[in-house]
């Protein structure tokens, strides 16, 4: 059975339960109460593209209520890695020091290698495929669209000649 790596609930308060005047909770800042504590999930890189994407909006929700410098984001992430991704990382770092290159130390920097190596670019290609021959009732994308795009402008015309009156 697989535990939820997103949120795991502390049982002891460390003082933050304050009520307002209603007697709801109120809450000081962006974190979350302190019964909950949020962890990055663990990464252990497949090829499924939707993985990779589903694990970085997860990663993305932690950070969106902890304040975490981009260093700490990076450690942070790299924690998490098992596996495959784990070997992966440790030798990017190591080919990236023989290339006398700096460490990756910004988190959109980090969440792009990533994405390089574990979102192949068929994948963009099967999603742009999947778009084209998306389909509602008899109609494709393109054609709704374009069904579309000739009601507004009619749309628009009928306005430009609708007449004015001035109610001063």
């Amino acid at each position: 059975m697989q535990q939820n790596a997103v949120v795991e609930a502390e049982l002891e308060s460390n003082g933050d339960d304050e009520v307002d005047e209603r007697g709801r909770p109120r809450r000081q800042n962006n974190h979350p109460p302190s019964r909950i504590k949020l962890k990055v999930p663990s990464f252990r890189g497949s090829s499924s593209p939707e993985e990779f994407l589903e694990w970085v909006r997860k990663v993305e929700k932690v950070f969106y209520w902890y304040e975490y410098t981009d260093e700490k984001k990076c450690k942070v992430v790299a924690l998490e890695f098992t596996d495959y991704t784990l070997l992966w990382w440790e030798n990017f770092k190591i080919q990236r020091r023989r290339d006398d290159e700096e460490d990756i130390t910004i988190w959109t920097a980090m969440k792009r290698v990533i994405k390089k190596r574990f979102v192949l670019d068929y994948y963009k290609l099967e999603l742009y495929i999947k778009l084209q021959t998306l389909r509602q009732g008899f109609f494709s994308v393109e054609e709704l669209l374009m069904i579309r795009c000739s009601h507004i402008s009619r749309f628009i015309a009928n306005v430009d000649r609708t007449p004015r009156t001035n109610h001063s």
